[in-house]
């Protein structure tokens, strides 16, 4: 039992070691913060295509084709940037719950290796006040680190191709926002 949480400790400390936590932590929060950001602009996007689309129905009230036709082409940029906008946002609050659930793993490692030893503490002294109950420490020491192989054979989802396509996401969105500004 002894070699197995030291095993236990190199994991939980490989997994989610305070400051890796912290750090998970405040991305997460920050890519939520993105997320909100990203919907209130979406928000905005989608008033101004609504604006465009009824002056593009009033144009075409008073015959004026040529301007509703040049209209409608930037009504067509502005929901591709809407739809950039819905994915970034999507995107990034998946991502969010994934590190959320990186983060649940740690903690669940860092409980079961705690728990470890504190049995692995006990089961000494319970073993000279009850000698019978020496089996049933081995076995929840056993469920422990069956436990603890399980979580540790989780791989984390692969943050660097997402964090890649945030980054180009959000590139994209800040251009459209600025040329949708000027426009």
């Amino acid at each position: 039992m002894r070699g197995s949480s030291s095993i236990g400790d190199v994991i939980a400390g490989a997994i989610t070691p305070k400051p890796l936590r912290k750090k998970l932590v405040d991305a997460r929060k920050s890519i939520e913060k993105e997320a909100r950001r990203i919907s209130r602009i979406s928000s905005k996007v989608e008033a101004r295509e609504k604006k465009l689309f009824e002056r593009i129905v009033k144009l075409k009230e008073s015959g004026n084709d040529e301007a509703a036709r040049r209209m409608s082409a930037e009504l067509s940029e502005v929901k591709k940037l809407e739809d950039t906008l819905r994915k970034s946002q999507a995107l990034l609050e998946a991502l969010a719950l994934k590190l959320e659930g990186t983060v649940g793993l740690g903690d669940s490692i860092a409980a079961l290796v705690e728990a470890g030893k504190l049995l692995n503490g006990l089961s000494s002294t319970i073993s000279k006040l009850m000698p019978t109950a020496e089996r049933s420490i081995e076995e929840v020491g056993a469920t422990l680190n069956a436990a603890l192989d399980t979580l540790s054979s989780i791989t984390p989802p692969a943050l660097e191709d997402t964090t890649g396509i945030i980054e180009e996401a959000a590139r994209v969105a800040e251009k459209r926002e600025k040329q949708l500004s000027s426009a």
